[in-house]
Order: structure tokens, then sequence, then C-alpha cells
């Protein structure tokens, strides 16, 4: 919460992840790429969405390309 300068929980990726890139575009966050536990490569195309509105995460469109 940026307001009160605080963290929370929410809900879970549906691709848990480490070392993902992020971004925030139109007031929800996007989450790409990363490792799982075993340090593994996530695939580098899969994008997640957090809407804070709907507390969900969804899968969206994939990258073209790998990074």
């Amino acid at each position: 919460d940026p307001a009160m300068n605080v963290w929370e929980a929410v809900a879970p990726m549906g691709t848990a992840r480490a070392l993902a890139a992020a971004a925030v575009l139109d007031g929800k966050l996007y989450a790409a790429g990363g490792q799982n536990d075993a340090e593994e490569d996530v695939d580098g195309c899969l994008v997640e969405r957090y809407d804070p509105a709907l507390e969900a995460w969804e899968a969206v469109a994939p990258m073209g390309t790998a990074r």
C-alpha cells in the first residue's frame, strides 16, 4: 500500500518464481520470466498480471521472444 508505506500479502501467482522482471502499467503489476525454486529458468515468455481491484493474478499473452 503506497499510501500507507507498507507491504501486504496478496494472492499467489500461478507460477512461483524468483528473479522475474516486473513492471506496473495502468495500475496492474506484470511479472515476466524468472527462475523456479530449483534455480531453473521459468518459461522466458511467460507473463502474468496482478489486478489489485480483483485481488487476482492471470496469465496474459506471452512475450514473442524469451528474455
